[in-house]
């Protein structure tokens, strides 16, 4: 197999590209004969303002294990999918995928072993991180992706089937276009450390929900907006519920609580207002918690408080 400017080595399924120059990927022979791909195409990762780059000829589907070791791969307005058995490894710093606002995504594997990292390189302010679809479609539900350096979708964030998880970055259903959320659901949900926000359009007296929850648990927030036009609500929630907020002793462990701790915001600084509903499942109910008397406190005044 020859690509020009490339040297290729094929030993025992594995296929390694090193470039400085863009080349297009056979999709058909990539996805039928590559078990190990490992992607080491430009000496200057992290430094440069032009990165190198491969790009795929057509929808793609791999199942086998993806290394970037430095590099992106331009998704080229096509679909690549990462089958049941496949994972990937990469970092922020040396490579990563570079999406475009009709390319989509797809993941089947329940444990893609590390993150999607989209091109960025912060000392030149560059980021691509737009795409059109990203598909959650594993076959457990507490199988989980996870985003490396945020991400901004343009069309569909299908929650089939597994859990996103955004850490504690910025997942971003984007404001002003007819970007949804659908299937999520106690099957199929979003989850982030503390920082982590699903950042969603809530129009003028509507109602939106927000499918955030715990690695265990769905844990919705449902977002009236009382506004008389639309604002951009972020949210959060993971498990846990720690006496200072973000640190501290775990209340949960002992005391009678919903084990989950919520963040709602508006990204206006004034005029805001929203009727806020917490949703949980009674596996979430520790400690004897009682429906009938429980309590919130804002994070500011969280000692001791019941519900996060």
């Amino acid at each position: 197999i020859n690509y020009p400017d490339t040297m290729t080595i094929i030993h025992n399924l594995m296929a390694r590209y090193t470039t400085h120059t863009n080349l297009d990927l056979d999709t058909n022979w990539f996805a039928k004969h590559v078990d190990t791909f490992i992607i080491d195409i430009d000496s200057n990762a992290g430094y440069a303002s032009i990165p190198a780059t491969f790009s795929i000829k057509k929808d793609t589907y791999f199942d086998g294990v993806m290394i970037f070791r430095s590099g992106y791969l331009r998704l080229n307005q096509h679909k690549l999918t990462f089958g049941p058995n496949a994972k990937l490894y990469t970092t922020r710093t040396w490579g990563g995928f570079i999406p475009d606002a009709n390319s989509d995504i797809e993941v089947q594997s329940n444990d893609l072993g590390g993150a999607i990292y989209f091109y960025e390189i912060p000392q030149f302010s560059l980021r691509s991180d737009t795409l059109r679809n990203f598909i959650v479609n594993m076959s457990s539900s507490t199988g989980s992706v996870s985003i490396g350096n945020g991400m901004t979708v343009a069309g569909k964030l299908d929650m089939k089937k597994g859990q996103l998880n955004m850490d504690s970055l910025k997942l971003h259903i984007k404001s002003g276009s007819s970007a949804t959320i659908t299937n999520a659901g106690p099957n199929s949900y979003i989850t982030s450390g503390f920082g982590g926000e699903l950042h969603m359009d809530v129009a003028a007296s509507s109602t939106t929900t927000f499918p955030v929850g715990t690695t265990s648990q769905y844990a919705p927030i449902d977002v009236k907006n009382n506004s008389s036009s639309m604002e951009v609500y972020k949210v959060g929630a993971r498990g846990g519920v720690l006496d200072s907020a973000t640190k501290g002793f775990d209340i949960a462990s002992q005391e009678p609580c919903v084990n989950t701790t919520w963040w709602v915001n508006p990204t206006a600084t004034t005029g805001s207002s929203a009727d806020i509903t917490f949703k949980w499942t009674a596996a979430l109910e520790v400690n004897s918690f009682d429906r009938s008397c429980f309590y919130t406190r804002p994070s500011s005044f969280l000692k001791r408080a019941m519900v996060g």
